[in-house]
């Protein structure tokens, strides 16, 4: 008995699920030899397909490197998103849950986070993640400037200012919690 031709279903998800593949290999050439260092041979080497076969689904090895990235954004801004649905939570508390989540994603997935952070300036501007910014992230930032009555005196435009705004903000709401002199801990 023969095999069914494939569905419409069936092939579609067969391209994404070899898209995916080779995201996954990139991912993992890249973190063993590091961005610079990787070819689009290497690539294909680790996939067992040939080199020609690869630029069939990319254009660019910082396609791939892009895609990394934006995998990362979308399981990060989940993360995200899913903290701020939970109700009933003071701002410490929903600090801590995000941070709690974050840890475990980062610890989960070493690979890739490791590739975001050492090789997130190697994307030219047209692909850089910053550039695509959508505000997901100060969703948390807001919520707890809300929670807490602090003020918001404008956004700095750099990436330096939005870090240290976001220090300022963390400290604000962090500030009735920490003890002014210091407390011995209790038995």
């Amino acid at each position: 008995m023969s095999e069914p031709p494939p569905t419409r279903a069936r092939r579609s998800r067969a391209p994404r699920r070899r898209q995916q593949e080779i995201v996954e290999a990139a991912a993992r050439v890249f973190h063993e030899k590091g961005y610079e260092s990787t070819s689009i041979q290497d690539i294909a080497d680790e996939l067992g397909i040939l080199k020609g076969s690869l630029y069939h689904y990319i254009k660019t090895k910082e396609d791939l490197l892009f895609r990394v990235f934006e995998e990362v954004h979308k399981e990060v801004e989940a993360i995200l998103e899913d903290v701020l649905a939970v109700d009933g939570l003071d701002p410490l508390e929903r600090i801590a849950l995000y941070v709690r989540r974050i840890v475990v994603h980062n610890l989960n997935d070493l690979e890739r986070i490791s590739i975001y952070y050492h090789e997130l300036d190697r994307l030219s501007e047209r692909l850089h993640p910053r550039q695509r910014h959508d505000g997901t992230e100060d969703l948390l930032a807001r919520d707890l400037r809300v929670a807490w009555g602090i003020r918001d005196h404008g956004r700095p435009d750099d990436a330096r200012g939005r870090r240290v705004a976001a220090r300022q903000h963390l400290a604000a709401a962090l500030g009735d919690q920490i003890p002014r002199n210091r407390v011995a801990p209790q038995a």
